[in-house]
């Protein structure tokens, strides 16, 4: 399945997704290529293809366009996690970690398997445990150049299958 694909669907899922938690946490913007500079003060999501295996289940082996037989793609999708906080929050200490665990809610929660279409080639596929086997890592708190803002990171890890014929 093309990785554009993948993107796509990621970011179909996170895109304006409420945060709850502390008030004042504006949704969810997700991106696959950032904006330069970004000015928002909403959380954002950058969503990048990372790494990606494809084996062969069975013969026989695509020849001159006429399907073959299974095929197993796994990829994993990466979403990097940037949100800037005020340094005098009373909420500070859980705002980021509710950001964070509404993401992973809603990787969780979503269809499984997920139906799509790839926009460029036309081909339908089944996104298979989307949300399902996922990593996370927070990185450390660092304060931005005035002081006033404290800025957040993470790293969430999404691993996923898709069966084809190829």
């Amino acid at each position: 399945m093309p990785l554009v694909t993948a993107q796509n669907h990621i970011k179909g899922l996170l895109d304006a997704l409420s945060v709850p938690g502390p008030s004042g946490i504006e949704p969810l913007h997700a991106f696959i290529t950032p904006p330069d500079p970004y000015t928002e003060s909403a959380p954002a999501a950058y969503i990048w293809p990372a790494r990606g295996t494809e084996a062969r289940q069975s013969l026989p082996r695509n020849r001159g366009g006429v399907n073959g037989a299974w095929k197993t793609v796994k990829q994993d999708i990466e979403v990097y996690l940037v949100w800037f906080g005020s340094d005098s929050d009373p909420d500070a200490d859980s705002a980021f970690p509710s950001i964070v665990d509404a993401v992973l809610n809603a990787l969780r929660t979503s269809p499984d398997p997920a139906i799509v279409t790839d926009p460029d080639s036309g081909m339908t596929v089944e996104l298979c445990g989307v949300g399902e086997d996922m990593s996370w890592q927070l990185g450390p708190v660092r304060s931005v150049a005035d002081e006033r803002y404290l800025r957040y990171d993470a790293l969430v890890r999404v691993p996923f299958s898709e069966f084809i014929q190829a």
